[in-house]
């Protein structure tokens, strides 16, 4: 009798959690096909992933078949279960709705680039492709990138400092650097406060400086507080960099 009793409770246990398991997981109906799918989107394009989080992510865009011109764009894929994730580096077929922000996620025909040949076909040529890696930046572009991070009145480096130039490869401008500077401009760096403080930090608190050259001139913003949108900043500027030294890294082998 207590086996019995026993193994009901087990197997009430096991079905409770696998209904509770299955109702987290993310129900998607069919995929729409391709030519549903850029009806029903917002923006089709293809773009190369340069700074990501747990909740949205910047690509510099190659090609558009709808809805952004921009070289420039930042995608939410924060949709709880159903969240796409995003790798930074890789390439890119976006279907992207929503209007002040663009969103995407498991449930569209979103996927790498390198798996999107069937949909490539039916999109046909694209709107918009944008300027090659290859491509020389205007002589007024930025020319210095860099990030400090200070700490306490006597400012002193929690770590050295990540400065980035457009150093010359293979001929041409380094296509990260480039695509880094545009990507400042699209985010209007040079429109922000030269500081931003939070007042229950006092003057003691932590900061970190971001600073940028262009036309020979200086711009230095001052961060002391929480602020998500100048932290994606600092953070895709450290992803840049971590890629250049790992890519001269692999260049002199």
């Amino acid at each position: 009798m207590k086996l019995k009793i026993i193994a009901s409770l087990i197997l009430v246990l096991a079905t409770t959690f696998f209904q509770t398991t299955s109702s987290f997981a993310c129900s998607c109906v069919a995929r729409p096909s391709v030519e549903k799918s850029v009806e029903k989107s917002t923006a089709v394009f293809a773009g190369k992933v340069i700074g990501t989080d747990n909740s949205s992510s910047s690509l510099w865009v190659s090609l558009s078949w709808k809805g952004t011109r921009e070289e420039f764009v930042t995608v939410s894929s924060s949709m709880g279960n159903c969240s796409f994730q995003f790798k930074k580096g890789e390439e890119y077929l976006i279907y992207a709705y929503g209007v002040k922000q663009l969103k995407t996620s498991v449930c569209t025909r979103t996927k790498k680039l390198s798996d999107a040949k069937e949909d490539l076909a039916q999109l046909g040529k694209p709107l918009v492709a944008n300027r090659p890696e290859t491509a020389q930046p205007n002589q007024d572009d930025i020319t210095q990138i860099m990030v400090e991070q200070l700490v306490g009145a006597g400012m002193m480096n929690l770590n050295s400092p990540v400065v980035l130039w457009p150093e010359k490869n293979n001929g041409y401008v380094n296509s990260d650097f480039y695509r880094l500077s545009q990507w400042l401009e699209y985010k209007k760096f040079f429109e922000l406060k030269n500081l931003y403080r939070d007042k229950n930090l006092g003057t003691d608190g932590g900061s970190t400086k971001i600073s940028v050259v262009r036309k020979g001139i200086s711009k230095t913003v001052e961060i002391q507080e929480e602020n998500r949108e100048l932290w994606e900043i600092e953070m895709v500027i450290r992803g840049v960099a971590a890629d250049i030294t790992a890519q001269k890294e692999r260049d002199k082998k």
